[in-house]
């Protein structure tokens, strides 16, 4: 059982509609459908009801909620016990992309990077090319990708 479908449970029973839960939980409806599914066959239960108003709990799915809620609970517990220490051991490194940069990034280079800097975390930030050029100077990021020349204007 993966967490992403009981988080994904959890926010379709709260909801009770699958465009809302995939839009707060900024997947699409299909990956939502999916690890509904996936869960149900798991389970060997329907959990939900799909009407066109939207998707009705059944009586199992009324019974596993508070259950998938002290699950998820304690998951994230444990990831926020195991980033603290993370933090406190792997250095960051911080990269600013121009946005549709990530676009022209081959996995080849990602795989080159991870394998660079092991035991860095690795954090990618999407901005403006002017945000790019800032970012690098006041030393918010480590590497700065933009898609056009550096212009001096831009800081």
């Amino acid at each position: 059982m993966q967490f992403q479908a009981i988080e994904s449970f959890l926010m379709v029973y709260e909801t009770q509609n699958m465009t809302r839960a995939s839009e707060r939980l900024f997947a699409t409806q299909q990956c939502i459908s999916r690890q509904i599914k996936g869960l149900e066959q798991e389970l060997g239960k329907q959990l939900f009801i799909r009407k066109k108003t939207g998707m009705v709990p059944t009586a199992v799915c009324h019974r596993l909620f508070p259950e998938f809620q002290k699950m998820l609970g304690c998951f994230e517990n444990a990831r926020n016990i195991c980033g603290d220490d993370e933090n406190k051991l792997a250095p960051k490194l911080t990269i600013a992309m121009a946005i549709g940069m990530s676009n022209y990034i081959d996995f080849s280079f990602l795989s080159l990077l991870v394998r660079n800097y092991t035991g860095h975390e690795l954090l990618i930030k999407e901005v403006s090319s002017a945000d790019c050029s800032k970012m690098l100077h006041s030393g918010e990021c480590d590497m700065s990708f933009l898609l056009e020349p550096f212009d001096d204007t831009m800081i």
